[in-house]
Parts: structure tokens; C-alpha cells; sequence
């Protein structure tokens, strides 16, 4: 048996782009070709895929995949500086996928993947001026594209009672698109170009930043997933729950990646009548705390702690661990017609997940009405 899937995808940016500036003392206006982009910038990705899926015996199956992505940016940087001209870069790749899927025996199959990837730098990572949470994005016209080759391996099972997925995954990455201090590129203030003194100017005493690439970065982790585990003697009620383990280094600098996710999972208790006209269930979603923090982390201010300062050792700099107790339950209205109430967070706590901007809302309440067709 042989199942074959191609396609194609393209993405296409122009950019019509503008800033005004009003002086608020006599009202006057500047206007600027450069709002957040350069006027008249365009950005292009293009991509081809085709996936083959084998089945070699009774227990094992094969799947092959590539893709051909190709990408071009065009922006004229003169509009900020006549030194710079107009910035062209594009760029082409080729990657590739193996997956397998073995049977070992009934209700047990091991998984296996190896592949490739690629991310090429946009116009938001190569050309905009833009405000972040650490300080102030300037253009990075020597970005490169990032690279991936990773591996995951896994046991899936089910059986009457029980069914789960474990499953392990490692990632070395190059090229990693990372913040730099615009004082790290350009020590001195003679090194650094009108294009970026503008910046400078125009956002005083807030930090500047261009973006760069790390050589080197893994990212590995295990996730497990035991889903409708039916408890037995009681039919009618199930157990599910997930939890994710991650670990990432910049290997280049010698520091955890930005925003590496803590421990993070869910646990909950679900009871169905018979027949499937009702069901309930309780759940809870945890995190724990995350004190492994990469000099970006410490930068932004998203992430608890007194300093922004990497080069200060802060111990209130760390994301607490949290967790919510949640409640939901649905009802069959006849046919094909469902209602879902629920409330989340019933305990209002005060919680943020690690890396956001905002805290996550307190105690809420959720109405949803769905027909199927």
C-alpha cells in the first residue's frame, strides 16, 4: 500500500509603510517613508513538498518526505541611510524527512523520525524597526537563515484500559536567530553607522538590537500523554493527563535558550453517562518554577527579577511555578447540537506563563453552543 501527498504553498509580502511624528509643542508633523519596514519592501517564500507513505509489511510502515523552499527579500534601506542602498538576499534549501512506524506488537508501536529544517530570516528579522520587550529591533542585514537536524523516538500503546505515548526528541540547531546588543556589534561610536544613531536618537536611553545567529544550540525533551484511561469497574470515568520536558543550550555561549519552558503538564478526571449524552470532568494545568535563564531572559522584563543586567546575579530572577483547578461539562441538546459550560481557574490565581507578556486571566467562565453539520 502506497499513499502519496504533494503540494505547494507561497507567501507574498509588499509593504507600504509610513511614520508620522507630531510635534506636540507646535503640532508640527515629520513624515517618514519608514514606519516599522521600509516603504515599498517586498519578502517572498515559496515552498514545493511531496510526502510518500510505505507500507513494507503488516507491521511497519515508511514515510518519506522533502521540500524545496525558496526565499527573496528586497528593501531599500536608503530611505534611512543613502550608505546602505537597497538590501537584497535570497537564498534556497532542500530538506528531508524519514519517519517509520513499527508494529511490536498488538497495541504497541514504536516510532521513529529523522529529518531536517529551515527557517529563512524575514523582513521582520532582517529590516524593521521595532519596538520588543527587551528594547528597540534594529535592522540585521547580516542575518542568515536557521538550520535543524533532530531525531524523535517514541512508544506508543493502547489496549482496552489504557493508551499512552511516550516520546523523546533532540534538536541541534545552527544559526539560531538570537538578539545582540547594538554595543557588542559596534563598540566604538565611531564603528556605528547613521542608520542606527538615527535609532539611537529617536529612542533615547532605551537599548538597541540587532538580531544575530548562535553557531550552535540542542533542544531535547521527553513528552508523555496517557489519554482515556479507562479505569476498571467504573466504566463510565476516565483519567487523562500530559507532561512536557524541556531542555535547551546555546552551546555557542554556554547558556539555556530563551524561554525555555519548565515542566509543564495537565492532570484531570473525565465521567461520560452512558450513551454519551453528558459528560464531566475535573482538570488541573501546572507549571513549575524556571530559574534557567539565558541573558535575554534576564533583559526582559517580562521575566521576574530586580536587573536587567545579565552580568548581576539576581535570585528573585525566575518564573514561579503555578497551577488552576478547572471544571467543565457538556450536554447533547438532540442531534447534533452540543452545549459546553465551564470555569477555569476557580481558585483566581494569579499566574504567568513563563516567556508572556501578561498575567493569564483569574477565575472565568466559558459558554460555548456548537452545531455539527
Amino acid at each position: 500500500m502506497q499513499k502519496l501527498t504533494y503540494g505547494f504553498e507561497v507567501y507574498h509580502d509588499d509593504v507600504d509603510s509610513k511614520s508620522i511624528t507630531t510635534n506636540l509643542k507646535d503640532g508640527k508633523k515629520k513624515v517618514s517613508n519608514w514606519g516599522t519596514f521600509p516603504d515599498d519592501s517586498a519578502y517572498l517564500d515559496a515552498n514545493a513538498y511531496v510526502q510518500d507513505s510505505l507500507k513494507l509489511l503488516d507491521n511497519l510502515e515508511l514515510i518519506l518526505a522533502g521540500r524545496y523552499t525558496y526565499y527573496a527579500t528586497r528593501s531599500d534601506l536608503s530611505i534611512g541611510d543613502p550608505t546602505f542602498g537597497v538590501f537584497e538576499d535570497s537564498g534556497n534549501a532542500v530538506t528531508g524527512n524519514i519517519g517509520m512506524v513499527f508494529g511490536i506488537v498488538d497495541g504497541l508501536n514504536l516510532t521513529f523520525n529523522a529529518g531536517q529544517a529551515f527557517r529563512a530570516p524575514n523582513l521582520n528579522d532582517t529590516t524593521a524597526v521595532a519596538v520588543t520587550n527587551e528594547g528597540i529591533d534594529a535592522p540585521s542585514l547580516d542575518l542568515g537563515p536557521e538550520k535543524s537536524k533532530g531525531i524523535d523516538i517514541g512508544l506508543k500503546a493502547r489496549s482496552r484500559f489504557f493508551s499512552g505515548t511516550v516520546n523523546y526528541y533532540f534538536s541541534r540547531i545552527t544559526g539560531l536567530m538570537t538578539r545582540v546588543p547594538l554595543e557588542k556589534v559596534y563598540p566604538t561610536d565611531e564603528e556605528v553607522p547613521k542608520l542606527y544613531k538615527d535609532i539611537q536618537k529617536s529612542y533615547e536611553g532605551i537599548p538597541i538590537f540587532v538580531k544575530g545567529n548562535i553557531e550552535k544550540a540542542n533542544i531535547q525533551g521527553i513528552e508523555l500523554a496517557v489519554n482515556w484511561v479507562t479505569i476498571p469497574f467504573l466504566p463510565y470515568i476516565h483519567a487523562f493527563g500530559n507532561l512536557s520536558f524541556t531542555r535547551g543550550k546555546d552551546i555557542t555561549n554556554n547558556q539555556p535558550i530563551r524561554r525555555e519552558q519548565p515542566i509543564n503538564g495537565l492532570i484531570g478526571v473525565r465521567w461520560e453517562s452512558k450513551g454519551d449524552k453528558f459528560w464531566a470532568e475535573a482538570y488541573s494545568r501546572f507549571a513549575d518554577k524556571q530559574d534557567r535563564l539565558s541573558e535575554g531572559d534576564i533583559r526582559d522584563p517580562r521575566i521576574p527579577g530586580t536587573t536587567t543586567d545579565p552580568k548581576k546575579y539576581d535570585p528573585m530572577a525566575y518564573s514561579p511555578g503555578w497551577y488552576t483547578l478547572n471544571i467543565r461539562t457538556g450536554f447533547s441538546l438532540g442531534g447534533l447540537t452540543k452545549l459546553m459550560l465551564g470555569v477555569e481557574n476557580i481558585t483566581n490565581r494569579r499566574y504567568r506563563q513563563h516567556g508572556s507578556g501578561v498575567d493569564a486571566p483569574g477565575i472565568n467562565f466559558i459558554i460555548n453552543l456548537s452545531q455539527e453539520i
